[in-house]
């Protein structure tokens, strides 16, 4: 696996004709501190891979530094990155959707907050789940995207599952309707 995977590409889903970009960058060590110099897959050199969608029709977009961390010493996963807003927004879900090293679903956390965000913002540790220690050692992929924005304007915009799945089938990633969130922030 290459350190660092940044690369920008266009994707244009054939259901409904939406543009979908994404970034797949860097999100890592694998490695996971767990205290008293003890680490959750010590012996790799395994970097995780964040994959960040943003769908041009969205009025927020998310940066290519956005994803889950794990926290040293707290097995808990942990929001990072920065959120871009085309316009005022009054509401947002925002969808993490984990998988193993083989590309198997582990699960779908579900960040929802209701602020005035009227510019660049940073996401950095407003989401926070708890984690077991096998969710941590085994998490290596990070898809992240914009699930529904309510605008100050009142306009509410919902993602389309489908054109998520098509998008990601493109990069050779499994997405079901079926990984929906299993649960919100803390």
């Amino acid at each position: 696996m290459k350190a660092i995977l940044l690369s920008l590409l266009l994707l244009w889903t054939a259901s409904a004709g939406a543009q979908i970009t994404f970034v797949t960058t860097d999100g890592g060590p694998v490695q996971t501190r767990l205290g008293m110099g003890m680490k959750l897959n010590k012996a790799s050199t395994l970097h995780r891979e964040w994959v960040i969608l943003n769908d041009e029709g969205c009025p927020l977009k998310l940066d290519r530094g956005t994803g889950l961390n794990t926290e040293a010493d707290l097995l808990r996963f942990v929001t990072t990155g920065t959120l871009n807003p085309d316009k005022p927004v009054a509401a947002l879900e925002i969808h993490f959707v984990l998988y193993d090293m083989f590309g198997t679903h582990i699960r779908t956390l579900s960040f929802l907050d209701v602020m005035d965000l009227n510019g660049t913002t940073s996401l950095a540790g407003r989401g926070i789940w708890a984690a077991s220690k096998v969710e941590a050692e085994i998490y290596f992929r990070c898809v992240t995207f914009v699930a529904a924005v309510r605008t100050m304007d009142g306009e509410v915009w919902k993602y389309t599952p489908g054109e998520i799945r098509t998008a990601l089938e493109a990069m050779n990633i499994v997405y079901d309707e079926s990984f929906l969130p299993t649960d919100y922030d803390e």
